[in-house]
């Protein structure tokens, strides 16, 4: 299981890679600089994950179909909604396909191996219960644990396609890339000058007068 599964993904990640990236420069060309921005698609799958916690491990029912359904909207829809982001219409659209073929494919093929790979166990209370059962219970709960199975690796796949493949683009495509410039510094108008000043008297003579006037 684990040969066709790493198969199957070498193929998804050239085919993955030749029809998303396009005419995009990719992470392997030196003389195009690229921007990696795959943190915030793993970020997106973490989310995913800790999602799935409570599906997991809560007993009500409710609450194990709202974090399912959260979990897999999120994984499905995050990451290519981040390629949106990033002005990637067509990575958002492969990425969406490899998220949704992987865990469906490899989940199939590790469904098939786990089936065929299956042998009737000897557990059974009588020979005729065992002769019973394992026409069809015994290959069809190893179906379901290699689809299990297969299933998870394929998910791992995709992350990880999308992550290290998909989230390149050329430096400073997006507008993060471009740093705002300083606003000129702006002197204050405000100004503070002495004044000195001689004030004749009625009686005669005369006083100065010393001050401070400001403007601002």
């Amino acid at each position: 299981m684990r040969a066709v599964a790493a198969s199957f993904l070498a193929v998804s990640l050239v085919l993955g890679a030749s029809g998303a990236l396009g005419d995009e420069p990719s992470a392997a060309d030196p003389s195009r600089p690229t921007h990696w921005y795959g943190y915030q698609t793993l970020a997106t799958d973490g989310v995913a994950l800790l999602l799935l916690l409570p599906a997991l491990s809560s007993s009500a029912h409710d609450l194990q179909t709202a974090s399912a359904v959260a979990s897999l909207a999120t994984y499905s829809l995050g990451a290519p909604i981040v390629h949106l982001t990033h002005g990637h219409v067509g990575k958002a659209v492969a990425d969406l396909g490899i998220r949704a073929a992987m865990p469906f494919v490899v989940g199939l093929l590790g469904g098939l191996i786990g089936a065929a790979a299956y042998q009737p166990s000897t557990s059974c209370a009588t020979a005729g219960a065992c002769a019973e059962r394992g026409n069809w219970f015994g290959p069809l709960m190893a179906f379901i644990e290699g689809g299990a199975i297969g299933g998870t690796v394929g998910i791992g796949g995709a992350v990880a396609i999308d992550a290290a493949l998909l989230a390149y683009e050329p430096l400073g495509h997006h507008a993060s890339d471009h740093p705002q410039p300083e606003p000129p510094m702006q002197w204050s108008a405000m100004r503070i000058e002495p004044t000195l000043g001689v004030v004749p008297e009625r009686q005669g003579g005369a006083r100065a007068t010393f001050g401070m006037m400001g403007t601002f």
